[in-house]
């Protein structure tokens, strides 16, 4: 095993256990909020920057249990082909 290899195989190593040492405590505080068809009742929000274009949108894309085609909309927006000009639907699974 090269040594690049086995510092790429430490740093996912040392990500992970990091990442569920930090997601304990947060399953811990969210243990008692409602579920909803296996996801959380509030509204869902996506905040985007995307710097090329030089524009920002934050977007309430799913709300009441059903998406929200305002913020839909602007999340297809903000993702369009800058070169092409192109806006295409993205996978409405939520």
């Amino acid at each position: 095993m090269k040594s690049e290899d086995r510092r790429r195989l430490l740093l996912s190593s040392v990500v992970a256990g990091l990442a569920a040492a930090s997601a304990a405590p947060l399953r811990a505080a969210l243990g008692d909020l409602p579920l909803h068809s296996g996801s959380l009742q509030w509204p869902r929000e996506l905040w985007i920057t995307r710097p090329q274009a030089q524009e920002s949108v934050r977007a309430v894309y799913w709300a009441d249990g059903r998406l929200q085609p305002e913020g839909y909309r602007a999340i297809n927006r903000i993702y369009r082909d800058l070169q092409a000009g192109v806006e295409r639907s993205i996978s409405r699974v939520c």
